[in-house]
């Protein structure tokens, strides 16, 4: 099994908890301006050091390490200050999440970096309102090869965006989110050289975002809880793939989707409102290039379903299909090509088994 771990993590503190030096510098975003008159609103202060006040929207003090803001509380008088960061920034390859230890250093360091900032607080005092449980599985193929086996049986009302690359496929809404992504195109858009990229890495993520969920799922409200809560992390991340996402009625219930031939299954996937009529143009279009190539693709439409390009509305209605065909090209190239040979259930089962462990 992988080892599992952390990714980001957030605090969250008020700004009464936080002793703040002249040597705080920090970028300010001004308020809003009014649309009519172009002069700018009235805006709250942020914060005061040394009886000088500072106004505006929200202070960043930001770097390679760490996120630090200053805002106006929404709820009541004063300032709130959210401090995040992630196990990438701290490691070399950006790649395993931080076990406990590391979690500790790293928090030990953002706060003696934030004091040398004229930022000094106790992570004692912070609560905790954002929590990425993370780790890698290296896979049989390349990731996006899974799109296909993910679409089929995630939480389909709740799918964001479904991109494979550093995006992913993910699910969720603002107070839990599941991901699934390439680590190895995240980390190759960071810069790294093709020899440190993991070979069919993914890295599938359950993100707790809200302070009463993780108190909920973890029983830990603060940095200085965390070591109890850890052995509580393999539970909890199981727990939310198992209900969101590795459903055990839709193993069920969805097995003609999963039996289905690759090309079937990709417009199945490519198909978000599970309409009948937009399945089976994807998957005329889909079989189309896949059998004669997008050129041949192209020409077949332009010159056999009456379209007259010699018209300004019948070139756009060209385009319009010809941006379908290469669409289609596009997801078979990304997603077909490592699996052609491979039915969808067993990519599905290689991912459930490997993500949850042994069963």
């Amino acid at each position: 099994m992988a080892n599992l771990g952390l990714d980001k993590l957030a605090f969250l503190l008020p700004l009464d908890e936080v002793k703040l030096t002249p040597d705080f510098a920090p970028k300010i975003e001004r308020g809003p301006i009014d649309g009519k008159t172009l002069e700018a609103l009235p805006e709250r202060v942020i914060y005061t050091v040394d009886g000088v006040a500072r106004c505006g929207r929200v202070a960043h003090l930001n770097n390679k390490d760490f996120q630090f803001a200053i805002r106006p509380n929404r709820e009541r008088s004063g300032s709130v200050c959210m401090v995040q960061f992630s196990a990438g920034a701290f490691q070399e390859s950006n790649l395993e999440p931080f076990g406990l230890d590391e979690t500790c250093d790293a928090a030990r360091q953002v706060q003696s970096e934030l004091k040398q900032n004229g930022v000094s607080f106790d992570f004692k005092l912070a609560k905790l309102v954002r929590l990425d449980i993370a780790q890698n599985c290296k896979m049989a193929y390349p990731v996006a090869a899974y799109a296909p086996a993910l679409a089929s049986v995630g939480a389909r009302k709740r799918v964001r965006k479904v991109e494979f690359g550093v995006t992913g496929f993910y699910i969720g809404n603002k107070s839990l989110e599941i991901g699934f992504y390439d680590k190895a195109e995240q980390m190759k858009k960071l810069g790294y050289a093709p020899h440190q990229l993991p070979v069919n890495g993914m890295r599938p993520e359950v993100r707790l975002q809200k302070a009463r969920l993780i108190r909920d799922a973890l029983s830990c409200s603060s940095l200085a809880e965390l070591p109890n809560a850890w052995p509580q992390l393999r539970p909890a991340y199981n727990h939310f793939l198992k209900r969101d996402v590795f459903r055990a009625r839709n193993e069920k219930t969805s097995g003609a989707a999963l039996e289905l031939e690759p090309l079937a299954a990709l417009a199945v996937a490519a198909s978000p409102s599970r309409s009948f009529q937009h399945f089976a143009k994807r998957l005329a279009l889909l079989t189309l290039v896949h059998q004669h190539g997008i050129g041949a693709a192209k020409h077949f439409v332009s010159e056999n379903f009456g379209y007259d390009a010699t018209t300004e509305s019948g070139q756009r209605q060209i385009e319009r299909v010809h941006a379908e065909l290469e669409a289609a090209d596009f997801a078979l190239k990304h997603d077909v090509k490592s699996r052609t040979e491979h039915k969808v259930k067993e990519l599905y089962k290689e991912l459930r088994d490997r993500v949850l462990g042994p069963r």
